[in-house]
């Protein structure tokens, strides 16, 4: 289980989707997480810079920056805390080219819709701990 300490640090989501953000924010809220949700790539890495996160949900079709673009600007971004999982989310079905890219950027995970939240929130625990 994750620490209180830990569960402290906001997580932040980055998705343009109404819909996709408010689900995985609900799922995080009641498994104990505070939550920051924002629309825009650019400004997930601004805050990923000089804010401690717990983890980072980005997705992968923002419209200003990808979340495949904002995790390789931030892994190789001395400002960022490498040790903060960054998970990308995709709305369609996984391409093995863009779970393979997300990777190589640094994610930890690649989820796609339908997320499995309960696996998630497992994954997220891991990570974290």
């Amino acid at each position: 289980m994750v620490d209180s300490q830990t569960r402290g640090l906001p997580v932040l989501i980055a998705s343009d989707s109404e819909w996709e953000g408010r689900s995985i924010e609900s799922v995080l809220e009641l498994n104990g997480y505070s939550v920051i949700r924002i629309e825009r790539g650019r400004r997930a890495l601004e805050l990923a810079r000089r804010t401690p996160l717990g983890a980072l949900f980005l997705d992968a079709g923002l419209a200003d920056m990808g979340g495949i673009e904002v995790c390789r600007a931030l892994r190789d971004d001395p400002l960022f805390d490498h040790s903060t999982p960054i998970i990308v989310t995709s709305a369609g079905p996984a391409a093995h080219r863009a779970s393979t890219a997300a990777y190589a950027a640094g994610a930890w995970e690649y989820c796609t819709d339908p997320i499995d939240t309960d696996a998630l929130v497992l994954k997220l625990e891991n990570f974290i701990a």
